[in-house]
């Protein structure tokens, strides 16, 4: 399926829409650029980026594997980070690790950071995990939120970390069916605060096709930079297809302009005698007069 959008000149565009399960292998690396795309704007208004990773022990991970519990647990980092004094961020779960198949969930928040001394750090790791894991639970198991913070000023580590962040990380839908399902539809990237500062950085010419794709999420028509406005029903993707559309980036489409209907010949009707009002010509009639009126013109 696929949405068509265009801008006040009658500009058309066509996106094509993806599963976004990521385990599709269809649409695994799409969906990862799309979400790429969708952040890069608010990254790019980063100087210094920081990044938070809250892991859980495996005794507890039992605990968030429905939607309701990632959500809370989603929640409440926001809320955490927000107190801390990050009042801007992106957050986004990975289900598994690099080097196994057995669920590992793990937090990952983008925020405007920096340096910390060892003491500061401390201190906010501790807070996090006051808010995140009741302390009750932690002490009777003896083990506690495993928590990371890096933080860059490089553009080119920022843009880094944002594909790392968005990249799907539940590649195999057999290495757990249960989560898979209990899972579905869950809004996994989300972002809190205001984003309307300059751009800090830009991006080099062979991200082009993320600069186009980003510029259509923003809601602009990647040439006239004009506001689009999105038809609400889908569309079969192979009707884009059949109407020859250039491809700018990987499930971006030009559509061509519509054609202006042909103008009006007129009706032949005006030729008829008084003698044989419209009124009176049975349906044959009337398609002989046209056809006669057609070969006159």
């Amino acid at each position: 399926m696929a949405i068509i959008g265009q801008d006040q000149d009658g500009n058309r565009i066509a996106k094509r829409l993806w599963c976004g399960r990521e385990w599709c292998e269809k649409c695994r690396d799409h969906s990862h650029n799309r979400r790429i795309a969708r952040w890069l704007p608010r990254v790019q208004q980063i100087e210094s980026l920081a990044c938070w990773t809250v892991t859980y022990p495996k005794e507890v991970r039992l605990f968030v594997r429905t939607k309701k519990s990632l959500r809370s647990q989603k929640g409440k980092l926001i809320r955490a980070l927000k107190e801390l004094g990050y009042s801007r961020g992106m957050i986004r779960w990975h289900f598994f690790g690099d080097q196994s198949t057995e669920y590992h969930p793990h937090q990952n928040a983008i925020v405007d950071g920096g340096y910390l001394s060892p003491g500061e750090l401390q201190r906010q790791k501790d807070f996090i995990r006051r808010k995140l894991l009741k302390r009750f639970m932690a002490n009777e198991l003896g083990k506690d939120l495993e928590i990371h913070y890096q933080y860059t000023t490089s553009p080119k580590k920022i843009y880094h970390k944002l594909k790392y962040i968005t990249r799907a990380t539940f590649l195999d839908q057999s290495w757990d069916e249960l989560l898979a399902a209990k899972i579905y539809g869950l809004r996994n990237n989300n972002t809190w605060g205001k984003w309307d500062q300059s751009q800090k950085w830009q991006l080099r010419h062979r991200n082009r096709s993320i600069a186009i794709m980003a510029k259509v999420e923003q809601g602009l028509h990647p040439i006239s930079g004009k506001p689009l406005t999105w038809k609400k029903q889908l569309v079969p993707f192979a009707l884009i297809l059949s109407q020859d559309p250039t491809e700018i980036a990987p499930g971006y489409y030009l559509l061509p302009p519509i054609r202006q209907p042909p103008k009006n010949r007129g009706s032949p009707f005006p030729y008829l005698q008084p003698y044989l009002p419209n009124d009176r010509l049975t349906p044959k009639q009337r398609l002989r007069l046209w056809q006669l009126h057609q070969a006159e013109l």
